[in-house]
């Protein structure tokens, strides 16, 4: 009877040392939302709205130019051509999205992946074409303003968990030992060794619970400490031999305990979930905007 509830009691500590709230702390909201960066760059680029852009004025017969494009970087400028033959546009007014230099050469980016020499057009709106590099910096801007709100909010929530964590985890109450002291210490089969040695006065103690069913006397039980001592080593003391640094405190028994290590554990479980949830909404905010 004495064994299974010692083992009872080492499981129960076992589950609460194993769970910890700084699982909850990772927060890779930022990595997932950057890597969506050079897309929304992208998307803007494509953009229709001729009014958001600049307007150039191409002169006729200017030569069609293909732009390449591959990491928000420009990779290739090349001859439009079909059927072999290059291409040249009618001139006329057209938007300016971007513009870039590609081997010393100016481009204007008129969308579609075209583009015109800017020596071959110009500018005749109050709007200038900006750059591409421009455009990049301004959309990773706006990308990591959003980023860092994405991480605030959960942040916030990861805080607001550990602080109920916090509070529903089952405390140890600081202790000393009064005088010299017999003590048993406890295997990991819940076995009971008492040890040759006593406890000198003064040892520090981290006490858990307190129990009636494990020692005894000439009068009957005795209750008793489940605590540790240095190194995490779990023993078994008579509380007569133990002072508690805060002597109002209310030691919980064995059932009390584990039922208070079972509440924290189905918390963090719970909190874990919410926060993966929320992380994962999130992400796919920042996917989708």
């Amino acid at each position: 009877m004495r064994k299974n509830k010692l083992f009872t009691a080492l499981a129960a500590v076992a589950l609460l040392t194993g769970t910890g709230v700084e699982v909850l702390s990772n927060a890779p909201v930022a990595q997932a939302a950057t890597k969506k960066t050079t897309k929304k760059a992208k998307k803007s680029k494509k953009s229709k709205k001729t009014s958001k852009y600049a307007t150039i004025s191409i002169k006729a017969g200017a030569p069609a130019y293909k732009v390449t494009i591959k990491n928000n970087k420009v990779s290739k400028v090349s001859r439009l051509t079909k059927k072999g033959k290059k291409l040249s546009l009618r001139g006329g007014q057209s938007p300016a999205i971007w513009s870039t230099k590609y081997k010393k050469v100016t481009y204007y980016y008129i969308g579609g992946n075209y583009a015109v020499r800017a020596k071959d057009a110009r500018c005749i709106s109050k709007k200038k074409v900006p750059t591409l590099n421009s455009i990049i910096k301004k959309a990773q801007a706006k990308q990591k303003a959003k980023i860092d709100a994405a991480n605030d909010t959960l942040k916030a929530k990861v805080n607001n968990w550990q602080a109920q964590l916090e509070n529903v985890k089952p405390k140890t109450y600081a202790a000393k030992t009064s005088s010299e002291a017999q003590y048993w210490t406890i295997d990991d089969n819940g076995k009971l060794n008492q040890n040759s040695s006593k406890l000198p006065s003064g040892t520090q103690v981290a006490v858990i619970f307190k129990t009636n069913d494990i020692l005894t006397n000439n009068n009957g039980s005795v209750t008793a400490y489940f605590a540790t001592i240095n190194n995490n080593q779990r023993i078994i003391i008579s509380a007569d031999n133990v002072t508690l640094d805060d002597q109002g405190a209310q030691i919980p028994d064995q059932k009390a305990y584990e039922a208070s290590v079972k509440n924290f554990n189905d918390m963090n479980t719970q909190a874990k979930n919410d926060i993966e949830q929320t992380k994962a909404d999130l992400e796919n905010q920042l996917k989708n905007n």
